[in-house]
């Protein structure tokens, strides 16, 4: 658990072989378990949006800047109507600038 509600998970592999699809997959588990949400207006049930970083190792490269990566396609993917994944992947080697592509999945 980082947050209230949110949760961080790192995996360290070649990023193709689950960066994209493991979160898609993970999203689609919990909206099928159907699970009533009243807070939820939109759907009426739990859902999860989810924000990924996939970071390349080097030497450039930090935790802070990572994170912030992770944070801002969680909320695109919230600003997105939610129960999406949104994948950040840096093009610059200063991820702490904020400076990065947001590709939108879901």
């Amino acid at each position: 658990r980082f947050g209230g509600e949110e949760f961080s998970l790192i995996l360290y592999g070649p990023a193709n072989s689950y960066g994209h699809d493991l979160p898609e997959r993970l999203r689609k588990q919990v909206e099928e378990l159907s699970i009533i949400h009243e807070g939820a207006p939109e759907t009426g049930y739990l859902t999860v949006s989810i924000g990924v970083a996939i970071i390349h190792p080097g030497a450039s490269r930090s935790l802070a800047g990572s994170i912030q990566m992770a944070d801002q396609a969680l909320y695109e993917a919230k600003d997105s109507g939610r129960n999406r994944v949104v994948v950040g992947e840096s093009g610059n080697t200063n991820v702490e600038t904020g400076q990065f592509r947001v590709r939108k999945y879901g």
